[in-house]
């Protein structure tokens, strides 16, 4: 990882531990085994409007970047299966998969695979988001995130 410093900054940077905080306990993350780095954002400026969008969407949340994360992961799984960045359906099939996954194997759908720490991942981000992401079909915007409370769960 490189990381640029102030030029009087003498700080060791080559052997940073990464971790993650999970459920209020911090993990540390072994480097072979790091996750992904996703990102439920586009880099490209003509997306800054969508950007905002899911920004706003994410305010739905009592915790807006465990919603973030579960939308990257969703979108991850999409890509990988689908090859596109949000099928029609996916937020229906991908929380059935959930409610249905016997926490411990991988999972097929559609033309390839969800591991089964993707899963464990998204169980933990949509209990710290308290919702779930799925398409507008209403409006035909793009995806939306609903509470548990919103729809009836909590």
């Amino acid at each position: 990882m490189k990381v640029k410093a102030s030029e009087d900054d003498r700080t060791d940077y080559s052997n940073i531990t990464p971790v993650k905080i999970v459920n209020g306990k911090l993990i540390t993350l072994e480097k072979e085994n790091l996750p992904s780095n996703r990102a439920a954002f586009s880099e490209f400026l003509a997306d800054r409007e969508e950007n905002l969008r899911l920004a706003l969407e994410a305010l739905k949340s009592p915790n807006p970047d465990a919603a973030l994360e579960l939308l990257a992961i969703m979108e991850e799984i999409s890509k990988d299966c689908f090859y596109a960045s949000w099928i029609m359906g996916n937020g229906y099939n991908l929380e059935s998969i959930l409610k249905l996954w016997n926490g411990t194997s991988n999972v097929s759908y559609g033309g390839g695979e969800i591991t089964q720490q993707q899963l464990a991942l998204m169980r933990v981000l949509s209990e710290l988001s308290q919702g779930w992401w799925f398409w507008d079909e209403d409006q035909d915007t793009g995806v939306i995130f609903q509470s548990y409370t919103y729809r009836g769960i909590a």
